[in-house]
């Protein structure tokens, strides 16, 4: 049986709170820096690069030149518009810090791990919502061994989203409604799946007001939930003077659209069926990525099912299914599916249920796999692979 919700322990047991807390951090910790081992004995002197590749790269730029004030499509070796894709609070926060003299890439990397921190308490406090202690210091660390989760410890915005999206969750779920509307709003300008908080926010909204909850607390939390994302793509369209300007620049230069799982489900079948020219390495990965994504499809409809049966898991059910019907449906950067995974923390919240019922050893052998499989994959996809993750 699920406990009490974090928030609503007596005084008293604080002291046993902060201790599973730090508990929480230091298992996050150390999962994070046996990853960086790992890399560090691929990459060796090249892996601190290796944290500011791809994304990073693009992030570092837009901190140091700022984002471009008109938008150019006429060839991918011009880039100068690339800049608008990415959406703006995790570079700006960078640009802030890179003010008072750190590195634009240092700057980074402290927002990464600050956000990475907070994003497994902040995981800990939604799954204590609905699981028992003990699965809900699983879901934490199953999340920070997820594969990809090296961005994690990258110049990539998952963490800081992440830690938005936990907590503005965990804020509806405890119907605290503006402070989930202003951390979903952050969410929408940290990434684009930032409109699946929104949604999940209106929907524990709904929920409390079909309870009697009434008010315009609730309302008010989930429209501005809501506007994140917008938000970015009105001021895209203003600088691009194009109403799809946000779009157009996700089609030219990285071919993402949606596309409702069509690239997704044509790639599928040809690693199934070992057709099209690909490589052994793209074989491996892509297949990956394609049964990634029917996985966490399963884990997606298990959620919904806990919601039918429990209204607490609604929103978080919510979320998953729009962020991964996001990264079905969206065209383009099939490798890049397993990296979407990382943000929609809510999925291994009902593996870690079950596992909360295994035994011990068998606990720590499932965690254990995970960390390992996960380190290598993060590994592989920046030392071996050679193209964006």
């Amino acid at each position: 049986m699920p406990t009490a919700p974090l928030t609503a322990v007596p005084l008293r047991s604080w002291r046993i709170e902060l201790r599973a807390l730090a508990a929480v951090v230091a298992a996050y910790a150390a999962i994070r820096t046996f990853g960086l081992v790992v890399l560090q004995g691929a990459a060796g002197a090249d892996a601190y690069d290796k944290l500011r590749a791809w994304d990073g790269a693009w992030f570092i730029r837009i901190a140091t030149e700022g984002y471009p004030s008109e938008l150019v499509l006429i060839t991918v070796r011009d880039d100068s518009s690339g800049g608008l894709a990415f959406f703006p609070l995790y570079p700006m926060l960078m640009r802030a810090l890179a003010s008072i003299g750190l590195e634009p890439m240092v700057a980074g990397l402290v927002i990464t791990v600050i956000a990475g921190i907070a994003a497994a308490i902040g995981i800990y406090a939604v799954a204590r919502e609905v699981l028992s202690p003990r699965a809900a210091f699983l879901a934490v660390l199953l999340w920070a061994a997820l594969p990809m989760s090296i961005v994690l410890s990258m110049v990539y915005s998952e963490a800081l989203f992440t830690a938005l999206a936990a907590w503005a969750l965990w804020a509806s779920l405890r119907e605290r409604w503006l402070l989930a509307g202003v951390l979903g709003f952050a969410a929408g300008l940290t990434r684009s799946v930032g409109i699946a908080v929104g949604i999940a926010v209106t929907v524990a909204a709904i929920l409390a007001w079909r309870r009697g909850r009434r008010g315009w607390r609730p309302v008010a939390g989930s429209v501005v939930a809501l506007a994140g994302v917008p938000t970015w793509w009105v001021i895209v369209a203003i600088i691009s003077g194009r109403v799809d300007g946000w779009f157009a620049v996700q089609d030219f230069f990285w071919g993402s659209k949606v596309d409702f799982g069509a690239d997704l489900a044509r790639v599928g079948w040809q690693m199934l069926t070992f057709s099209g020219r690909y490589d052994d390495l793209t074989r491996v990965v892509y297949s990956t990525a394609v049964v990634a994504m029917i996985v966490c499809g399963a884990l997606a409809v298990d959620l919904v099912r806990r919601a039918l049966r429990d209204s607490r898991w609604a929103p978080l059910a919510t979320y998953a299914v729009v962020a991964i019907g996001l990264a079905i449906g969206s065209a383009g950067f099939v490798h890049s599916k397993v990296r979407f995974i990382v943000p929609v923390f809510v999925l291994v919240c009902a593996l870690a249920g079950a596992m909360g019922r295994w035994s011990l050893w068998a606990r720590v052998a499932g965690v254990l796999v995970m960390v390992v499989v996960g380190a290598w994959w993060s590994t592989l996809m920046l030392t071996l692979w050679p193209y964006a993750i």
